[in-house]
């Protein structure tokens, strides 16, 4: 988990500077940004759907004890995350019963922060964030006990 955070945090600095900047200059910030609110729930946001993300990837990868391959796993777990996420389509153009699978999901919760620069943000922001701590436990609870048995199957033999 420390080495995805380390390899991904340097472009995520660089991007979200160049970006900003971008941003401002082309179309202005959004009136949402200049909320007392906007600050630390986009810090809580970014944390938490951060940790939602580990868990849900490192998930996946326990699957390795049981399945050969986990590639495809992988493939349909990183498709969720981006179309439901907001990837493809920004999420307020989905049909109802999209967004509500993109709001109550696990793969929509990791990317919440696109909610942050909504009008609804400062009406809604303390259901996202906890939409985001239920599914941070709910899946640091499956990773721990897909580890544990994990741990079961390990034989390590001469050293």
């Amino acid at each position: 988990m420390w080495w995805q955070v380390g390899a991904g945090l340097y472009s995520f600095l660089i991007i979200s500077i160049i970006g900003a900047i971008i941003l401002a200059f082309v179309v202005g910030f959004p009136a949402t940004m200049s909320a007392n609110i906007f600050i630390p729930t986009l810090v809580l946001v970014i944390l938490l759907g951060t940790l939602l993300s580990l868990f849900l990837y490192a998930g996946v990868g326990l699957l390795a004890f049981w399945m050969e391959d986990i590639n495809p796993v992988f493939w349909i777990v990183d498709k969720a995350v981006m179309v439901l996420g907001g990837s493809y389509l920004p999420v307020a153009l989905f049909p109802n019963s999209m967004y509500k699978a993109a709001l109550y999901s696990p793969f929509g919760a990791s990317q919440f922060i696109t909610h942050t620069v909504s009008e609804a943000w400062a009406k809604e922001w303390m259901t996202k964030i906890g939409i985001q701590i239920f599914w941070v436990f709910v899946a640091a609870i499956i990773v721990f006990f897909v580890f544990a048995k994990a741990r079961e199957k390990v034989s390590v033999n001469g050293g």
